[in-house]
């Protein structure tokens, strides 16, 4: 890094550091119960004690966050929270460094950059998802670093740094289900179209990656039936259909056999609700695939056999209804989208930890995100926050400009439109592939709407300062 970014880094820095110890004195503490409860992490028994066995069978997930919290319950035992928290503090530096750069290098002047990003670094969010051990932080730093992966090909191309772009997709593929292989197929093809000289360089350092995701596919294909990186792909869009219907709608469809009673049992229940509804598997002597519940909590083992015919019965019917009536599905959308559009810190398991910020989520929320001062009974904020709603409007549609305009070679930034491209794919999945958690999952992006968002800003800034005249 050159001398000149030490002192705007280095304040941002000072800004983290400082609110991590407001944050503590605040009573905002590590939260590592999700390896006990959460549906997407496997028991932490098994995770300790059948390790490769169980990412090896897990089919309801993609296996490397399960793998890397195992290594961690095995290395550090009871300790091992405290090195997850070191980790997602760690994670949490490298996302203000890696935002920094990506505004400066579209156009963003240093202390503009690093105000930006000393904002998103003390937000609330940001203050409760580092202390909440779950897949979202990485995430956002691996989308981050996969496109400071992109600026680094682009400013001088090698085998190595396209590997580097397609190992960090691969990786997203191997930790969170929303990415799959189309995405890492998109990004080849607009690679292919921007550097058209680089060609033969872009395939070699995309084949390891490659063959590693359709590894996965082909796995899960042979062992479940499933050519995907997770089982889940119905129980998640009839969970969106079913959100739209009411109790009566769902009776109807059932009448009309449109929806199963598979369907009617609801999405991601334990297995009882479904106990004779399929024809039971057979009992394979594998832990993972066998429990029915995970034993230090008693949550349901989504994991189990049974679930891969639950959720390819929901996937039929969903389809059915799809053709039938798409009415629920599009309702169910609408409501997904209306909590995309509300604060990430809102979060239904963060509230112990945003209680301890409560102020300042509030100051954050109203002033930064321009959400009204609507209040439920709890006393917490709720309801759209315009600031989200305007900012990713205003990123997907500058960033879609910048997109066409860069492939059809008519000066539009390859960066902001590889920028754009990640964040349309991720708003396309979760708008049409999730119905209760969409602010969480916007977290993860947030950080490319705002390099897009302040690209423009600079953009717009530069071209006023240029015009000739003054400006009445």
């Amino acid at each position: 890094m050159h001398r000149e970014h030490l002192v705007p880094v280095g304040s941002m820095l000072v800004l983290f550091t400082v609110s991590r110890i407001w944050g503590w004195e605040s009573g905002v503490r590590f939260d590592a119960t999700t390896v006990e409860t959460f549906w997407q992490i496997l028991d932490p028994t098994l995770l300790k004690e059948h390790l490769l066995q169980s990412i090896w069978y897990l089919h309801g997930q993609p296996p490397l966050y399960n793998l890397l919290l195992g290594v961690d319950l095995k290395v550090f035992g009871p300790h091992f929270a405290t090195v997850a928290h070191g980790a997602q503090v760690a994670i949490g530096v490298a996302i203000g460094i890696s935002l920094y750069v990506l505004l400066f290098v579209n156009g963003v002047s240093r202390w503009w950059a690093a105000a930006v990003a000393s904002l998103l670094v003390v937000s609330p969010a940001m203050l409760i998802y580092e202390n909440w051990l779950f897949y979202e932080y990485l995430v956002a730093v691996l989308l981050l670093l996969t496109t400071l992966a992109f600026v680094g090909f682009q400013r001088r191309p090698t085998t190595g740094r396209s590997f580097a772009i397609f190992a960090a997709l691969a990786v997203l593929c191997y930790v969170r289900s929303s990415f799959q292989i189309v995405l890492l197929l998109a990004v080849l093809g607009l690679m292919l179209i921007l550097f058209p000289e680089q060609r033969r360089i872009i395939l070699i350092g995309a084949a390891i990656p490659f063959v590693l995701v359709v590894g996965l596919y082909l796995k899960n294909w042979a062992l479940f039936g499933t050519p995907s990186t997770s089982s889940w792909t119905g129980m998640n869009l009839m969970q969106v259909a079913l959100n739209g219907l009411s109790d009566h709608d769902r009776q109807v469809l059932g009448g009309r056999r449109v929806l199963s009673p598979v369907s009617l049992a609801g999405t991601f229940q334990p297995l009882a609700a479904y106990q004779g509804l399929l024809p039971a598997a057979r009992p394979r002597g594998i832990p993972v695939l066998d429990e029915t519940t995970k034993p230090a909590s008693g949550a349901p083992n989504l994991n189990n056999i049974e679930y891969v015919a639950i959720s390819q019965r929901q996937l039929h019917d969903f389809l059915r209804l799809l053709v039938n009536d798409p009415a629920p599905y599009l309702d169910g959308v609408g409501t997904g989208l209306e909590l995309a559009g509300t604060p990430s810190d809102e979060y239904w398991d963060a509230d112990t930890n945003r209680a301890h910020i409560a102020t300042w989520a509030h100051v954050f929320d109203t002033g930064v995100l321009w959400q009204p001062r609507l209040y439920a009974a709890d006393g917490q904020t709720y309801g759209t926050a315009w600031g989200i709603v305007v900012g990713y409007l205003a990123a997907l549609i500058f960033g879609a400009v910048e997109f066409v305009r860069a492939i059809r070679r008519r000066g539009g930034s390859a960066t902001l439109a590889f920028v754009w491209l990640l964040l349309a794919y991720v708003a396309f999945v979760v708008t049409f592939g999730e119905v209760a958690e969409n602010q969480r999952i916007r977290f993860s992006v947030d950080p490319l709407a705002i390099i897009l968002v302040s690209a423009l800003g600079a953009r717009v800034v530069s071209r006023v300062r240029r015009a000739p005249g003054d400006i009445v």
